[in-house]
């Protein structure tokens, strides 16, 4: 059985870390940690980054992101 740990390590590295991108040339628009803006604008995790609030949380936000809406998806449970 797969780890979502193990697997969400490797992709938040894959996506760049827990940055924050804002590549005019990137059709995903403003991007954190690999979740696009306009493609996931209900995402929780942009009202902390419109707050300019980058604390811990923001880590566990995305972490939940990635389990719900790919991890559990593909059921990799």
């Amino acid at each position: 059985m797969a780890d979502f740990n193990l697997c969400f390590e490797k992709v938040i590295i894959l996506e760049g870390g827990y940055k924050l991108h804002k590549d005019a040339s990137d059709s995903g628009g403003m991007t954190y940690a690999g979740i696009a803006r306009n493609r996931w604008p209900n995402w929780k995790g942009w009202l902390k980054i419109d707050a300019d609030d980058f604390d811990a949380d923001l880590t566990g936000l995305v972490r939940a992101f990635y389990k719900k809406e790919f991890w559990d998806r593909i059921r990799g449970k």
